[in-house]
């Protein structure tokens, strides 16, 4: 199996990256059970924001055995979630698609940011889900 981590320049500071998409789909495709399955809040550290982080822990436990630090590629996350909303939802287009993927790719960001400030101590203005 290749190497699915990266290291990559952040902020100053370098990070291993997870970036295998089709390990990345099968996590995410247990835990996606409906369309809009990540409802996160706007401000870090809201209720919202915890509740949120709770009502997934499941998926986290998950995403963190693939990258103990909840840090993700952004183009394989994307790949990742474009394959989930294929096999799990009916999508009529291609742009239907790649919109749900790029709302979905913003919550997703948003659930590993929040945890990782919470649980990890890093500082919230670092991107989880880079480009690349």
């Amino acid at each position: 199996m290749a190497d699915s981590l990266g290291s990559e320049k952040s902020g100053g500071g370098s990070r291993q990256r997870f970036g295998d998409a089709d390990q990345l789909r099968e996590v995410l495709s247990r835990h996606v059970s409906k369309p809009s399955w990540i409802k996160y809040g706007t401000k870090p550290g809201s209720d919202k924001c915890q509740q949120t982080i709770l009502d997934n822990a499941d998926l986290l436990k998950d995403l963190e055995s693939l990258s103990p630090n909840l840090s993700f590629n952004q183009e394989p996350t994307k790949r990742a979630l474009e394959a989930v909303v294929r096999d799990k939802f009916t999508a009529t287009s291609s742009e239907a698609i790649e919109s749900w993927s790029e709302d979905e790719l913003g919550g997703h960001r948003e659930l590993v940011r929040g945890a990782r400030k919470r649980f990890q101590g890093v500082n919230q203005d670092e991107d989880e889900v880079e480009e690349g």
